[in-house]
Order: structure tokens, then sequence, then C-alpha cells
């Protein structure tokens, strides 16, 4: 990625912008807390049930009582704006319904912004996880005798010493153990038969691998991954373009593999092998599901919805087979079919004009230019244009070719500025990029005229997957979003201030352009990343 020379100040506020985003230049006084409890184990313990149960964050006296909205793998949280005090300190609790509180008396702060405040429920952390060997077929092949063979679990989270032995569940041949592991670690493993190192599973060849998420889990697998009454299928996703592009860290993220074989997500993890970048996992169907309905799946970053790959798009496919040495059940592919391989034309994200916009002053149009193939940028083409407001056709500015462009003192003066870049990358057969704009902030002001008070408006979540929050502090507003070529997709009208939601289900993944208007104050932009 190739980012121009930007003052410091400017970069230290760019990148807090992911964060909250404010349309205004004043510090933020106002205050909200966010508030999430992980409800997992509470679920698991049957304390609360999540079709029916109601989860509750109780501060009495204080901010009241605030109803937490279920989301992914039992996770629950609720914003709270209004009604808190600069630099007060509030005690609370979590509740189940009506009448069942943890014992944990929890604290927080509001601090201006939005604080943030995540914990399990009663801090009692559902990270256990239960490992299943299945030892059927080995009984069958005369490998194991249950009635006088144990099985451990030798690997990093005992130091290859042997784990205690593993209990025989009922009469079957499955085989358990449940241990607390650290969330995050990679561990590697193996099974193993009467604590014999020559009898261990895969004695040459690499070991299991497991990421360990933060809640409860159970592995269910087959000593040797033999089992002749199943049909193994291998699933390969290669995450390097996710991990040179800083979306997914190895070291505390992991991937699952999410379909309609799991219910939609199950904690079937991929495995990476150490100094590969192709995740894997090897799970085992039905006989029955040969020649039957095709496997639907996505990949995902850490179990969340928000992190699934191909996001609007159709699932990926597969139909299971007859499997032999040369033909098995094996799926490949790049995260998000983002292959570096294969030619992509380059793009541009985070424009914003640079300058005063005075009359006579230099301004500079910055981005961050972009290639999946690693080709850096070449020369790319630059123009600016004018307009009388935001959304009415643009007016090409002659000769204005170049980053920068000094305002005119007499042309200029009231109107809107855009710059316009088509990222062209050094080469390659997709060099060229699709033409990107961002408008200026507001109109240019006449030789020695200040810059414009912003607008007191501010946008949350982001990046944002279903509905966007605005919370504004204006007497009227309009809201116009567009994509980053300039068609404008939605727009909205306030008549008081407030706060207020934007659903954005129907966009596709991207970055979109805000465009606020204030009669009083004029315009402010801003982007926003769709998930």
């Amino acid at each position: 990625m190739k980012t121009r020379i930007l003052p410091a100040l400017l970069l230290v506020s760019l990148l807090c912008l992911p964060l909250f985003l404010s349309a205004g230049k004043d510090p933020d006084t106002t205050f909200s807390i966010l508030l999430r409890v992980k409800m997992a184990k509470a679920v698991d313990q049957g304390i609360l049930d999540p079709d029916t149960g109601m989860v509750y964050a109780v501060s009495e006296p204080g901010f009241g009582t605030l109803h937490l909205a279920a989301g992914a793998n039992y996770v629950y949280e609720g914003i709270l704006a209004q009604g808190l005090d600069s630099g007060q300190t509030y005690t609370f609790r979590f509740r189940i319904n009506d009448d069942v509180y943890e014992t944990v008396v929890r604290s927080i702060t509001a601090n201006p912004g939005i604080t943030e405040y995540t914990a399990w429920w009663n801090d009692d952390p559902a990270n256990i996880t239960t490992f299943n060997v299945d030892m059927t077929y080995m009984v069958l092949v005369n490998a194991f005798d249950p009635a006088v063979d144990s099985m451990d679990i030798t690997g990093t989270m005992n130091g290859w010493a042997g784990s205690p032995l593993m209990e025989r569940v009922d009469t079957s041949y499955v085989y358990t153990l449940s241990v607390p592991l650290d969330p995050g670690v990679l561990y590697k493993y193996k099974y193993r038969v009467n604590r014999d190192t020559l009898k261990t599973e895969f004695l040459n060849a690499a070991p299991r691998y497991f990421l360990c998420p933060d809640t409860l889990i159970t592995l269910n697998q087959f000593f040797y991954d033999y089992n002749p009454a199943t049909v193994p299928m291998t699933f390969l996703c290669d995450m390097r373009y996710q991990e040179e592009s800083g979306n997914f860290d190895t070291v505390t993220d992991y991937l699952d593999v999410a379909g309609n074989f799991n219910n939609g997500g199950a904690w079937d993890l991929l495995y990476l092998p150490a100094g590969d970048s192709i995740h894997r996992a090897t799970l085992f169907f039905d006989t029955a599901m040969i020649g039957g309905a095709p496997l639907a799946f996505k990949f995902r970053i850490n179990g969340d919805p928000s992190g699934e790959e191909l996001a609007g798009q159709p699932p990926r496919s597969y139909s299971l087979h007859v499997p032999s040495l040369s033909d098995p059940n094996r799926y490949y592919c790049w995260f998000n079919d983002t292959n570096p391989n294969i030619p992509t034309p380059p793009w541009v994200t985070d424009l914003f004009i640079q300058g005063t916009l005075i009359s006579g002053s230099t301004v500079t149009g910055s981005y961050a230019y972009h290639n999946l193939n690693g080709i850096p940028e070449g020369v790319s083409l630059y123009k600016w244009y004018k307009t009388d407001t935001i959304g009415t056709p643009l007016v090409p500015i002659d000769s204005a070719w170049q980053v920068n462009y000094t305002i005119d003192s007499t042309l200029d003066v009231g109107q809107y500025l855009v710059f316009e870049v088509t990222p062209i990358a050094e080469y390659g057969d997709s060099a060229t990029g699709v033409p990107t704009i961002v408008y200026s902030d507001w109109a240019v002001g006449g030789l020695g005229i200040g810059e414009k008070e912003r607008l007191d408006v501010r946008y949350y979540p982001n990046p944002v997957l279903d509905e966007l929050r605005i919370e504004s502090h204006e007497q009227k507003l309009s809201l116009s979003i567009s994509d980053m070529n300039g068609r404008s997709l939605t727009r909205r009208s306030f008549d008081r201030p407030g706060n207020y939601s934007i659903p954005l289900e129907q966009l596709a993944p991207g970055t979109y352009l805000l465009h606020f208007y204030c009669p009083e104050k004029g315009f402010s932009s801003g982007k926003v990343i769709k998930q």
C-alpha cells in the first residue's frame, strides 16, 4: 500500500477514525457507555434461556436499567447515550430476567466519547475445551482393547508430557477429557495409547493444531482421523493476503468454516501448520451424503458473522464423492477469493482534500493506494472539479491535472472542490483502477475568511454491519450517502437533534461517503466502511 505523506497530527486523527468518527473539530463532549456481557457459559449451565430470557445492566442508583440486545455467540450488548454525567463513576451489575443478579459488583466511568466495557457473566469465562476421540475403528482392527488400554493427550498444553487419562463415555469407544485452555493460544497435540510414545497417532507426521476460542468448545475426532464409515472432507483456505493486509493475525485470530452441515458454524476450526499460510481442517460426513445435496459453506474470522467472507454473495458449494488417493474430497480457495496471483485492478481509499479552503491557498488530494497483486503505484491520473453544492453536476477545472491545486481567488470562492484520482499500477494486465472522488468539507472562502464551523454530528459504529447510528446536535440536518464514485444511494432528513438509525443492509460491502448538510453551517463529510 502506498500512502501520501501527511502531517503527523493529521495522521493521528485518521488513525482514530475507525474507533469513533466525528464530523466536528471540537473536543468530544458527549458521554456514552457501551456494555457487553458474554453469556455462553450461563446458557450452557441453564441459567439463561437464549430463546426467552432477557439480560440487563442495572445501576440503582445510577443510570437505571439498560436492556441488552442479544448478539452472536450469546454476547449481549447495549449503549447508553443519555443521562450520564462527565467523569461520573457508576456501579452496576448484570441481571437475567427480573431477579437473577450476578454476584460481581462492577463500575464504569463516563468519559468523553464511547466508553466500552466487556465481561463474562459473573466473571466466569467459558474457555473449557472438551476433547472426544473415537476409537471404534481401532477396536475393529485390533489396535485397541478398551478392557486393558487407556488414552491420553500429549501436546503443548502439557509440555508433551501427557494429560490425565481420558474417560470412556459409557459403553461406547469414545474417550473424553475436558481441560481449561487459554483463549487465543495455538496448541499442538496428538492422542496416545497407554502413554506409549510408539503408540501415538501421526507418530512421525505433523500434530493436530488448535487455536482455542474464548468459549466452550467440543472437538469430536477419530484416532488417526480414520473412520471408514464416514467420508473425510478437507477444507483449505489461504489467508496470506489477509495477513499481509492486516485483516488477520495468526497470533490472535482464528478461522472456522460455517455451513449447512454445522448449523451455520459450530466452531469447526481450521488449523495452520507452522510456516504456512494455508489453514486446513478435515471434517467427516456420513456416506449417505455422497451424491446428495452439496455442502454449502463460507469461511469466517473468529467465528463472527461480521467476519464472514463473500458478504452478500452465495456460499461456496462442494458435492461429496467416493474419495480415492488420487481424488480426495478437497476444497481449496483464498479467503474472500482475494487471490494475489490473479490480476486485479488497483483501488484507493482514505481520500480527503488536505489544506485550507480559502482563495490563493494550495490544497492537496490525498489517498491510500492498494493493489492486491503487490504491484506499486505508477503514474495515477488526477482531476479537479468544482460544484455549487454536493450532488449537483461537477464542472471540470481547466488544466487542474496535478495532485496539488491552487484555489482561484475569484472563480472558486463559494464552490465545493472535488478531487478525483484514477489509480494506475506500474505494470500488469489490470493496471488501471476505477476513478474515485472526494468532496471538500465545505465551500471555498474568500481571502482571509476562516474555515466554517463544523457540524456537531457523529456516527458509529465504523465499520458497520447492518445499522449506522447518527448522533446529531443540529436543529436541522440532511444526510446523503454515496459510493466512492459520487453516486447518491440514499437520503435522509432530521428535523431536530437526536439519535437516529440508518439501515444499511441493502448496501454491498465497501467504503461509502457521508455528506451532512445544515442550513446554518453548510456541509461536512466523512466515510464509513460497510462490512
